[in-house]
């Protein structure tokens, strides 16, 4: 019986690391696409509230709702105690908190001048409808 003639190892070790190679970039590949494909969701984690767990949770704070010109909700707002006020200032946070997590900010700033605050819920979060993009910060309806 004749034998088949053997491949040096050198050959046999060059293809598998060039099959491994192959393989890892064919791995990162695939997950660079899903990233791509998912990144919002890797982004944008929003809290979710009701409409009257909101209501609650502003009225402790001394927030009120802020409404665009449609009546849709927009954020949270408190006016300045003295009216007219110095300025308006509008808060938009990071993207780990909603409009009542920046109370603290509003009670800070308007204990040393007499700014109207308003806050910037993003689309998606609390109780605003939508997800968070440019198109739905500007919702006319």
């Amino acid at each position: 019986m004749d034998q088949l003639p053997q491949r040096p190892k050198a050959v046999v070790l060059s293809r598998v690391a060039k099959m491994l190679l192959l393989c890892c970039i064919a791995v990162y590949v695939l997950v660079c696409v899903l990233m791509g494909i998912f990144q919002r969701t890797f982004i944008y984690f929003p809290s979710v509230h009701s409409g009257r767990q909101m209501d609650e949770m502003a009225r402790s704070a001394g927030l009120e709702r802020w409404t665009n010109s449609f009546g849709k909700f927009i954020g949270l707002k408190r006016l300045s105690q003295r009216q007219p006020a110095d300025g308006t200032i509008m808060i938009m946070y990071g993207n780990g908190s909603t409009a009542i997590g920046c109370e603290h900010y509003v009670r800070d700033i308007q204990s040393v001048a007499a700014l109207d605050i308003f806050i910037l819920e993003y689309p998606g979060y609390a109780d605003r409808p939508g997800s968070p993009s440019e198109r739905s910060f500007f919702c006319r309806r």
